[in-house]
């Protein structure tokens, strides 16, 4: 079987050493990454045609799917997609998806911080998110099972991103911090821990009024949105800059 490196963090492509492999369509996408969604395990012939044509499949899916399997064989060769009874799965090595290996760096970057290296967490961190490519893992292929799978990584990248944020904290990269958590707060205004470290690294970095606007921007943006206050962490850390127990609000 010949190497290949499969990327979902982004639009669905298929590189063979440095060339990408071409894919015919739209449809031939999905159903590749449907089966990357569940690499390594058969996908019942129902379950394909539902991803790719609910919610009516037209009669001859069944013929359609097979023939997409075909040409999809014919572009990543025959032992890549196994033929069960009961329909199709892809084979594919942990390291040949990128969002295992993501996966994989991500989880030695938690070890790493666990035993107080934040060091060489961030760098792990580093290299878990340089794997992304887009905004949304699977592009804008969109069905229930690939669905599921990119909310849940999209999950895992904000929560790389939040150590990530944590280990430049933790190692007094206070600037870096600040640059790498602007971005993060504009794209997720109600993620109030993003909003807490920016308030930290902007102390730390000697902006107390910068960090003050950050509370007053994600206050008025709950309160006008949800209806909600900020929560405890962020209330005390405000409390914290105004009366200027830096060390405090550095906990």
């Amino acid at each position: 079987m010949r190497p290949v490196r499969f990327r979902v963090l982004g639009p669905v492509t298929v590189h063979d050493g440095p060339h990408r492999t071409a894919l015919c369509g739209g449809k031939q996408v999905a159903l590749l990454a449907v089966l990357l969604s569940r690499a390594n395990t058969v996908l019942p012939r129902d379950t394909l045609i539902d991803a790719l044509w609910a919610p009516e499949p037209p009669p001859s899916a069944a013929d359609m799917l097979r023939w997409h399997v075909h040409k999809l064989r014919k572009a990543l060769g025959e032992e890549r997609l196994t033929t069960a009874p009961s329909g199709y799965a892809l084979t594919a090595a942990p390291d040949e998806i990128d969002a295992q290996r993501f996966e994989t760096t991500y989880a030695h970057a938690r070890h790493l911080l666990a035993q107080g290296d934040p060091v060489r967490a961030g760098a792990a961190l580093q290299d878990a998110l340089s794997l992304w490519y887009g905004p949304a893992a699977y592009g804008d292929v969109d069905n229930p099972l690939v669905h599921t799978e990119a909310t849940r990584l999209h999950e895992l990248r904000l929560a790389a991103c939040e150590q990530l944020a944590h280990a430049d904290l933790a190692t007094g990269q206070d600037n870096s911090a600040v640059a790498r958590l602007r971005p993060l707060v504009a794209e997720n205004p109600f993620q109030e821990r993003f909003r807490a470290q920016l308030m930290l690294a902007l102390c730390r970095s000697g902006r107390r009024a910068e960090a003050l606007d950050v509370f007053h921007d994600g206050r008025r943006l709950l309160d006008e949105e949800l209806g909600l206050r900020p929560c405890p962490e962020l209330l005390r850390l405000q409390h914290s800059i105004l009366i200027g127990e830096t060390e405090q609000a550095a906990t």
